[in-house]
């Protein structure tokens, strides 16, 4: 299974987005878990993304999305983190405070909407939503 990173996996987002894994400096590959099911779990998620991008009708700039287990171990993610589904992704949208847009997102109810969670962490350089498999909460502490 070898993908296009330069393809598009939604309106907006490209297989390189989904799948960089920044701290390694290369591409996730199969030999690191990528599968048909976490490639169709990230183009899911892509598409409630989309619709988080045009509602700030701004560019959203992605941290990370998917982490194999051994990445997100080393750079300290939860141990049932959904971004080893390929179901979660860390971003800021460009020109704006990360707590304004939590706040926006939480407000709008846009977590509802899209049937996502967003993290809790103020102050933070990024904001977290997924598509967690289980949602008991819409915002969470990490």
């Amino acid at each position: 299974m070898e993908l296009d990173y330069k393809a598009k996996a939604s309106k907006y987002f490209t297989f390189h987005e989904l799948f960089w894994l920044p701290k390694w400096n290369r591409y996730a590959t199969k030999e690191d878990g990528i599968n048909q099911t976490i490639i169709t779990n990230a183009i899911m998620h892509a598409k409630k993304m989309d619709v988080i991008r045009e509602w700030f009708q701004r560019p959203i700039n992605i941290h990370c999305w998917y982490r194999p287990e051994e990445y997100n171990k080393q750079i300290g993610g939860a141990s049932k983190s959904s971004h080893i589904k390929g179901l979660a992704c860390d971003f800021h949208v460009g020109g704006l405070n990360c707590d304004d847009v939590r706040k926006n997102i939480v407000d709008n109810k846009l977590l509802e909407k899209l049937d996502l969670r967003c993290e809790d962490l103020p102050e933070s350089g990024w904001v977290h939503l997924d598509s967690a498999s289980v949602i008991t909460k819409r915002f969470f502490k990490p």
